[in-house]
């Protein structure tokens, strides 16, 4: 009878070697690959088929078996799970009554697993976590919790695993893994070895990684001009904007701590870039959440500039009586988040709404042929031409120029050609359940001699006309804004010679038993 068990049982044996379907899954099959350094007592885990530098996706400090009960060596397949608790928070060893998290099978009794915790499930045990870095187990590989629990749930069975001697100390890397594990999700393995790659970035630097950063601190809302790979005085000014952003000495210079700030998810946002149709980045995550503070966006906050951003953008510049082009200049953007932190502070519980309502408004009617022009000058860009008749709302009325709203652009004409006169507008107004349901229209008074200090710039700052200014009622020292690149083009279609609005975007079981440790 036993012989007969004996060949029944061989025979099933040789079916299991021999029949695909009992095969654990090839080495090829797993998408990692596992290695054990126990000269030095690290754990890496590679990217499978690529073992270089780059392939590495996670790499910690362990504990394998101390001497007499050595780790065993050689190349291990990952089996299935033997027993309910593997792979789970917590797994019991009664031979020592104690606990680990995240155990992992390797080979018998031989496991992947946290440090120890007491049989009343309290620790980690000061000693199993003092002792990392050392041999110092039963035989199983010791880890920190985070890096067992990433290995139970990402390197499943058939992963191949290498343990072995490598016979060359590593201080300063088993220094680094002492200090914290290393994980590509957060950093690039160059930075967790303290390599700079080509930092620190600053004045007259050059290339690719220029790029890379401008690139970055455009989405962020910081860097204004062109992505030429040039580290100059504009790249250092956006720099200093974003260190004094995330609470840092102001230098100009990108060494690796600003990099890896910047690069950071938690990044903070800022408003010194022109937001429009087709941008994407922080920036417009900050543009899209002030939107749905001032109720005028209901969109998911997914940092892409589509047609419900730039609706909203258009509300607020109905509002607040500005030119409704659909793109937000940085003025613009902080005039919003002034807003919505006034809407916020007047009303915490949210309950307010935009209200339309009829206000009596300045305008103004030609009496001649009168031209457009950008700026308060006859050398300035004409914009386009008002007919005899034409009326146009007036932003503000000096005694030589007046600055007007017309045909979907705002310019200046002269004064001496305009008939004025009291006309009535739609106006918007945040409204709460205590307000009067009926807006107070605001005040329609309208400066005699006052002018803007950048004509270009929205909202602008005014100031009256005096001796200091030119004899074309301009001031004299004008600010020279720094430059904010041009919206794309592509996304501008022309409403004849008096303005440009935006394009739409096309398309939208048991415990185990005593073993391991």
């Amino acid at each position: 009878m036993k012989r007969v068990f004996k060949r029944f049982f061989a025979a099933l044996l040789a079916l299991c070697l021999l029949c695909p379907a009992f095969r654990l899954p090839a080495r090829a099959e797993a998408p990692y690959y596992i290695t054990v350094d126990i000269t030095n007592q690290i754990v890496t885990v590679y990217d499978s088929g690529n073992i270089a530098q780059s392939g590495i996706v996670r790499q910690m400090i362990c504990s394998t078996g101390r001497p007499g009960n050595d780790t065993p060596t050689g190349t291990f397949i990952l089996p299935a799970k033997v027993y309910d608790k593997e792979r789970s928070e917590w797994y019991y060893f009664p031979e020592y009554s104690c606990y680990a998290k995240w155990a992992v099978r390797i080979k018998g009794g031989i496991l992947f697993h946290s440090v120890l915790y007491s049989r009343n499930k309290v620790g980690p045990t000061k000693a199993s976590v003092n002792a990392l870095g050392s041999r110092a187990s039963h035989g199983c590989v010791r880890l920190r919790v985070a890096d067992a629990k990433w290995i139970a749930q990402h390197c499943f069975s058939g992963t191949a695993c290498r343990i072995y001697y490598s016979g060359k100390a590593d201080a300063d890397l088993r220094k680094r893994l002492l200090k914290g594990s290393f994980s590509r999700a957060t950093q690039t393995y160059a930075e967790f070895m303290g390599r700079s790659d080509g930092l620190p970035l600053k004045k007259g630097s050059k290339g690719d990684r220029v790029r890379q950063l401008q690139a970055r601190l455009q989405a962020l809302g910081y860097y204004a001009g062109k992505i030429d790979g040039r580290y100059g005085a504009t790249t250092a000014t956006a720099v200093k904007r974003f260190e004094a952003a995330a609470g840092r000495k102001k230098t100009g210079v990108t060494n690796l701590a600003v990099w890896n700030a910047a690069f950071a998810d938690t990044a903070p946002a800022g408003m010194y870039v022109t937001l429009c149709q087709g941008m994407k980045g922080p920036a417009v995550t900050a543009l899209e959440r002030t939107l749905q503070a001032l109720k005028l966006y209901d969109g998911s906050l997914d940092g892409s500039f589509g047609p419900k951003v730039r609706q909203g953008v258009i509300g607020w510049q109905n509002y607040a009586g500005q030119l409704a082009t659909g793109v937000a200049t940085p003025a613009q953007q902080r005039a919003m988040a002034k807003l919505a932190a006034g809407l916020k502070a007047k009303y915490p519980d949210g309950q307010f709404a935009l209200v339309a309502f009829e206000q009596d408004a300045p305008m103004a009617r030609a009496n001649r042929a009168l031209k457009l022009y950008r700026k308060a000058s006859v050398r300035a860009k004409c914009l386009g031409t008002l007919g005899v008749g034409d009326a146009a709302r007036v932003l503000a009325q000096g005694k030589t120029w007046t600055k007007l709203r017309f045909a979907g652009a705002e310019g200046f004409v002269k004064t001496a050609g305009l008939d004025f006169f009291t006309g009535r507008e739609t106006a918007w107004a945040y409204r709460g359940p205590g307000d009067d349901p009926t807006p107070t229209p605001d005040p329609t008074a309208t400066p005699e001699i006052w002018l803007p200090v950048d004509p270009t710039s929205s909202p602008e700052v005014w100031l009256p006309v005096s001796a200091d200014n030119d004899a074309d009622g301009i001031p004299g020292d004008e600010p020279t804004p720094e430059p904010t690149p041009e919206p794309d083009p592509s996304l501008w279609e022309g409403t004849g010679v008096a303005g440009l609005t935006l394009a739409d975007e096309p398309g939208a079981a048991p415990d185990a038993p005593d073993e391991g440790e």
